[in-house]
């Protein structure tokens, strides 16, 4: 990558005169693929339908017809802050700071979205479309809509940021493209830092679901070719819709339609801090995380249940869109699962009044979170409120995301008079809830939702909880995410009993489980993969190969740079590249911190972690690297303080708490120290270190009565002859001491 691309990029924020762009994305003629296709001649209705959908209007050229936003002269903020929007003919532009905090000309050659917003795509140089932060409020006058309006009003990044609207973040051709459009191609050039980003129809057409149609067309056509399409039936349809109303990272480039879905995309699991820890959505997460979580997708109940996937709206209104299999009459395929007599669209059930927002199935089992300001969007997966449980997990709960001028504990009384129980057992939110590692692990062996499996063993992963038993059972699972998220979780085994568990899984039918298998094998040598070791080095050069692709991303070089030091390949260019798009990338901070503080070059790992820490700076973990630096620059008043703050967002981290009070006990604070061992003793009874150190530090007070309990229960969790020896010799002093 040659860096002088990339400050073309930062410093060019406009000009004075628009029409500066040379070249901007557009069509691509495919062989696969047919340009315009018409389906109407065969397919009226769902033709019919899709004309004007949200689907057909994901993206358009921004012209007279399709810019819905106020650009006759409008303006939006105030000063140096404002943004003017304006017409010359039917070009539309807006006046606003630039990348270099300066005020310029942009042109606005596309908008994409709809309803209830609209947004506008800015044309940069390098074929670069870039997400304007400033949307239309689509919605009637009369519901507040039918104004400019910030997405992010709370935070406004500033010019340089990479979250600011001219950042790599807001950047369409990597961010938005791929589900705004049909069949796209991402095009990025590294060498150049450049785009020629292409699709084959600009809206989500009718190949964006059912996969490339020439051939159908030929068939039609009655020329040879294939009758059918890839078929949106059951779960399949989580392979047509899941890779755009997913949170997910890509495994191929540009992943082409009608896949199935773990060959292309890994979804991300339903864990904090994307989703709160009983499973419900937080960040913005789309809607299969959530109805993968469900009961009705257990059972069966496929997208076009209940959304019509041509109009991309619900088959019917309000109640009578779940009374539709809750009413009594539920279709053959779930009446034996559907318990008879209960009247669900009644007070006896919902115990509100009849017809009242509270009466509605949504209010209670999709509760909603709004995104992007106005954009409410319904959890899906479709769970019964728990006040209980959503109080000790500090999750919202339905009942007083209405009654907001209520406690949970108005909640868990009403549950409580009504019959109700207010808590849940099973599923992996109690687990969370109660940060319980045999919870997790139970949950991992008994729950029938794939999903929570998953979410299971990725968060013993996250905790590096070496369970080697629940490891090879995760690898054995039946589903394909399961075995992709134990792949990902033997980092926390040791390297021979990591290669003998997932050896296997470089063999898998599911390319995304594959992947996680050769990335967790990465150091393993040769000689301990057998005949697997040319698969796994085949998958390796497959997976950089994927990163490079995405190499416009800070996170693919993150992922480069530490791919390559598990290999024992120099990371450094990598762990820049990732800083240099974004320098509050916290792991891409940490390592190249790391790698500079071993060459003793400890200014520039400072620097590294303090303008890391300016981005993120309730991070625990950035603190505590910085303090560690601190502490081994000689500077242990200011290592104390980044310490201290490490503890509190770590509480749980006993090698926190461990360095913090062997660094007071240097400065001679003596109580200060002890208080500090102490606690983090409370927060991990069993931890050796800790342990080792109160042994220790009461050893050095003279006070081997007070150490003997702790070398007693050091011995307890770590017998071994060095703990045993210093156990006799605490033993022996306290006995002389008496």
């Amino acid at each position: 990558m040659r860096r002088g691309a990339f400050w073309i990029l930062l410093f060019v924020s406009g000009c004075s005169e628009p029409g500066f762009v040379e070249s901007q994305p557009g069509r691509r003629e495919d062989p696969a693929y047919v340009a315009d296709l018409d389906c109407a001649s065969c397919h009226a209705d769902e033709t019919r339908a899709w004309n004007g959908s949200h689907h057909d209007l994901a993206m358009q050229e921004a012209t007279p017809e399709t810019v819905l936003g106020d650009f006759d002269d409008a303006t939006f903020g105030e000063g140096d802050a404002s943004t003017r929007f304006f017409r010359r003919g039917d070009r539309f532009l807006i006046q606003t700071a630039g990348r270099d905090g300066k005020r310029a000309l942009f042109e606005v050659p596309f908008v994409f979205g709809v309803e209830p917003l609209q947004q506008l795509l800015v044309a940069f140089p390098g074929g670069r479309l870039q997400s304007f932060p400033i949307a239309w409020d689509t919605r009637p006058e009369a519901d507040g809509g039918q104004r400019w309006f910030h997405l992010t009003p709370e935070h406004v990044p500033a010019a340089g940021d990479p979250f600011h609207w001219t950042g790599v973040y807001q950047t369409w051709n990597h961010q938005c493209a791929s589900c705004h459009s049909t069949a796209v191609q991402r095009g990025f050039d590294e060498d150049s830092d450049t785009y020629t980003t292409s699709w084959v129809e600009i809206d989500v057409g009718c190949q964006a679901c059912h996969g490339a149609g020439a051939a159908h067309v030929a068939w039609a056509n009655g020329e040879a070719g294939e009758k059918r399409l890839a078929s949106v039936t059951n779960e399949a349809q989580i392979d047509a819709c899941g890779p755009c109303h997913a949170r997910r990272s890509e495994i191929v480039p540009d992943a082409v339609p009608g896949g199935r879905l773990l060959d292309s995309y890994l979804p991300a699991t339903p864990l904090p801090p994307l989703y709160y820890p009983d499973g419900q959505i937080r960040d913005e997460v789309y809607v299969l995380g959530s109805f993968l979580q469900s009961k009705m997708h257990a059972a069966g109940v496929a997208c076009s249940d209940c959304h019509d996937p041509h109009r991309a709206a619900i088959v019917r209104e309000g109640n009578a869109l779940c009374l539709g299999c809750h009413g009594g009459a539920p279709p053959a395929r779930f009446a034996a699962r559907l318990a008879g007599g209960v009247q669900y669209d009644s007070p006896d059930h919902h115990h509100h009044a009849a017809g009242s927002e509270g009466a509605q199935c949504v209010a209670c089992h999709m509760p909603a979170r709004t995104y992007m300001g106005v954009d409410a969007r319904r959890d899906h997966a479709f769970r019964i409120p728990r006040p209980a449980l959503a109080a000790r997990s500090g999750a919202p709960d339905a009942c007083t995301s209405c009654h907001s001028d209520e406690t949970p504990a108005f909640a868990i009384r009403a549950f409580e008079a009504w019959g109700i129980d207010p808590d849940e057992a099973g599923g992996i939110g109690p687990a969370l809830a109660a940060g319980s590692l045999d919870a997790l692990r139970e949950t991992l062996r008994g729950e029938p939702r794939p999903l929570v499996r998953a979410a299971s063993i990725d968060w013993l992963g996250q905790l590096s909880a070496a369970d080697p038993e629940a490891l090879e059972l995760a690898s054995d699972d039946s589903d394909p995410l399961v075995r992709t998220h134990a792949a990902r979780a033997s980092a926390s085994l040791e390297p021979p009993q990591r290669a003998k568990s997932v050896a296997p899984l470089l063999e898998d039918p599911v390319r995304a489980v594959r992947l996680e298998a050769a990335r967790a094998l990465a150091e393993a040598p040769a000689a301990e993969l057998g005949e697997r070791a040319a698969a796994r080095d085949a998958l390796l050069e497959e997976l950089v190969t994927l990163l490079r692709a995405s190499a416009d991303t800070p996170a693919a070089h993150l992922q480069l740079g530490e791919l390559a030091e598990r290999r024992g390949q120099d990371p450094d260019a990598h762990y820049r590249a990732a800083l240099f798009l974004d320098p509050g990338l916290e792991p891409a901070a940490r390592h190249a911190a790391r790698r500079l503080a071993v060459r003793r070059q400890l200014p520039g790992a400072e620097s590294i972690l303090r303008r890391a820490l300016e981005a993120n700076p309730e991070s625990g973990a950035l603190s505590y690297d910085l303090g560690l630096l601190l502490a081994e620059s000689n500077r242990r008043e200011e290592a104390v303080e980044q310490l201290a703050r490490a503890a509190d967002q770590m509480p749980g981290n006993p090698r926190v708490f461990y360095n913090l009070g062997l660094l007071l006990e240097q400065l001679d604070q003596k109580r200060e120290a002890e208080a500090v061992l102490m606690a983090g003793l409370r927060g991990a009874p069993d931890d050796p270190d800790l342990l080792y150190a109160l042994v220790a530090f009461h050893g050095n007070l003279g006070n081997p009565a007070a150490a003997l309990g702790f070398a007693e229960r050091l011995v307890a969790v770590a017998p071994n002859p060095e703990t045993l020896a210093l156990l006799q010799r605490i033993r022996s002093a306290s006995s002389a001491g008496r």
